[in-house]
């Protein structure tokens, strides 16, 4: 609701600028500091393509110039807000089988039993019994070697 985003808008900007603020004093303190901040909105697929939005963060940007936004979508930005901003789209391809394996390990909440952890058995090459996919095996392949190294 554009009404109802004036106010976040400006809350927003208030916070923002307070931490742009402290920012700068650390960076008169450290002077190898950067001065700039970098804001990160992940998951915003259902903002990234209304007009008001753009035009939101483009104001954020103006009265905030010592920030630089990151998106996270999973479809480009159409428009620039009138060209406000730059807009820059850079693909980020998944992570190897290995690596997912051994993240999924370390991120875990609890104990993972053997079973969940071992390849599915297959009834034959190239079959699969449970409709699991050479990919999935595989990943569950390396979910087992990484388990083995922690």
């Amino acid at each position: 609701d554009p009404i109802a985003l004036r106010p976040a808008i400006e809350e927003l900007v208030s916070e923002m600028c307070i931490l742009s603020e402290l920012c700068q004093a650390r960076q008169r303190e450290w002077p190898a500091a950067s001065g700039q901040v970098l804001l990160l909105l992940d998951e915003c697929d259902h903002l990234i393509q209304q007009p008001h939005f753009q035009e939101a963060v483009a104001e954020i940007l103006q009265r905030c110039p010592a920030y630089r936004v990151v998106f996270s979508t999973h479809q480009p930005m159409v428009g620039v807000a009138g060209g406000h901003f730059k807009v820059v789209h850079h693909s980020i391809s998944g992570l190897a089988y290995d690596d997912a394996a051994r993240l999924f390990l370390r991120r875990v909440q609890r104990p993972l039993r053997w079973d969940e952890l071992l390849p599915l058995p297959s009834t034959g090459a190239g079959s699969h019994s449970d409709g699991a996919s050479a990919d999935e095996e595989s990943a569950a392949r390396a979910a087992d070697a990484a388990a083995t190294k922690l």
